[in-house]
């Protein structure tokens, strides 16, 4: 297994829950990109253990969903004087994939995709069209008690999510490279 692995203590500043978004920062310092477009799906309040805050906070634009409607309802709160982020309260499904959503909203272009969503995150990337959505980075969520050997797919939503290696061999096959995962 390639990439680098990282437990980040939470700083001043940051928001994600094991330092993602300080990672997220210091790759896109090193693309030159200092503003852009990002999607979280899972977003909770938009704040708390956010991957996506941080760039929020330095002017980025993006979409943040979440399907837990007590969760939407802090998430409007926190975001409702942000003209440059977009809110919506749906669930990301084989019905309703990342593509039909990403299509609602009209996005174009994507720099992040951060998908947490709790069991189903590689079935649901799976059924993303590639060619017309590839973001330049994309975190997604997987499952730590899973050796790191063990190719494993939650495809029933069991809650138990995917394997590291099960997400990266996916994502190999998209000409995606692991460069780094944390402690999740």
């Amino acid at each position: 297994m390639t990439g680098n692995f990282s437990i980040m203590p939470r700083k001043s500043g940051y928001y994600s829950q094991y330092g993602e978004d300080q990672i997220i920062e210091e790759y896109f310092t090193q693309l030159g990109l200092n503003k852009g477009f990002f999607f979280e799906m899972g977003a909770g309040d938009g704040i708390e253990y956010s991957n996506t805050k941080l760039l929020t906070d330095k002017g980025w634009s993006g979409l943040l969903v979440e399907a837990d409607l007590g969760k939407f309802k802090e998430l409007k709160k926190n975001y409702s004087n942000n003209k440059k982020i977009t809110l919506s309260n749906e669930r990301c499904s084989e019905e309703n994939s990342l593509n039909e959503i990403f299509d609602k909203h009209n996005i174009k272009k994507l720099d992040l995709l951060s998908l947490d969503i709790d069991g189903i995150d590689l079935t649901i990337i799976k059924l993303l069209n590639f060619n017309k959505y590839r973001s330049k980075i994309i975190i997604i969520e997987y499952n730590l008690f899973i050796p790191i050997d063990i190719s494993y797919e939650d495809k029933n939503d069991t809650g138990n999510s995917s394997s590291v290696l099960a997400i990266k061999e996916f994502m190999n096959n998209n000409n995606f490279k692991l460069v780094n995962f944390t402690f999740s």
